[in-house]
């Protein structure tokens, strides 16, 4: 049920770029903890990164001013899937959009 609802977040937000050949796998390790890998990361990343500015209420300039960037085109591009951020760069990410560290895909 939660790879279903997965799948449809990734439908919804990039519409024409999930093919055939997109998998996920949904991993379940104790109660209310799960990790989920894709075949293309990229999409998975920039749908967590999309889900969790809209929960934290930011909008696209908003994360970009929390990053330092006058410019929200930069990160944009990481939450469209159009590149991947290092590690590092997205424990930034991460903190920019979700300041106080909550679930990233809960609907």
């Amino acid at each position: 049920m939660m790879l279903d609802v997965v799948m449809e977040l990734m439908y919804d937000t990039f519409p024409g770029k999930i093919d055939k050949k997109f998998g996920l796998h949904l991993y379940t390790y104790e109660k209310e903890l799960f990790g989920l890998e894709a075949t293309d990361t990229r999409l998975l990343l920039a749908l967590s990164l999309r889900r969790q500015r809209e929960k934290s209420g930011f909008s696209i300039r908003e994360v970009a001013s929390r990053l330092g960037s006058s410019s929200p085109t930069a990160y944009a591009r990481y939450e469209n899937g159009s590149i991947a951020p290092s590690f590092q760069k997205l424990d930034l990410l991460l903190q920019a959009v979700n300041p106080n560290r909550r679930g990233l895909l809960v609907r």
